[in-house]
């Protein structure tokens, strides 16, 4: 274990302060392996709106094989995706799968958006 100590000379609003053995900042991912991710355990749910919650996965991969991907576009997506799997049965039993990726995704989002 390293040292743990930061020392800020100044003012650290707004700023991303991480320590840690192989920790890494959330802006440094896979964003097509995340939603890749996502899609594989949501497709396992049933429900009214599953085509419309596939519609809206297609469209967050989509945007994310863009060179640089419009992050209010991906979240908006998601958004949609995730209020869709919300109401399929099964979903309080994949939201455990869901959390990591949830959370990485987030952290790439950042202020662009905030998902459910």
């Amino acid at each position: 274990m390293g040292n743990r100590t930061i020392h800020v000379g100044g003012n650290a609003v707004n700023s991303v302060l991480n320590t840690g053995d192989h920790a890494r900042i959330g802006g440094n991912i896979d964003l097509a392996t995340e939603i890749r991710a996502l899609r594989e355990a949501l497709n396992t749910l049933t429900g009214p709106d599953h085509d419309k919650m596939t519609r809206a996965l297609d469209d967050a991969q989509d945007e994310a094989k863009k060179a640089a991907p419009d992050k209010t576009e991906v979240g908006s997506a998601l958004t949609r995706a995730l209020k869709y799997a919300k109401t399929a049965a099964g979903f309080a039993d994949v939201a455990e799968k869901l959390a990591p990726h949830l959370a990485s995704l987030g952290h790439w989002l950042g202020a662009a958006g905030s998902l459910p």
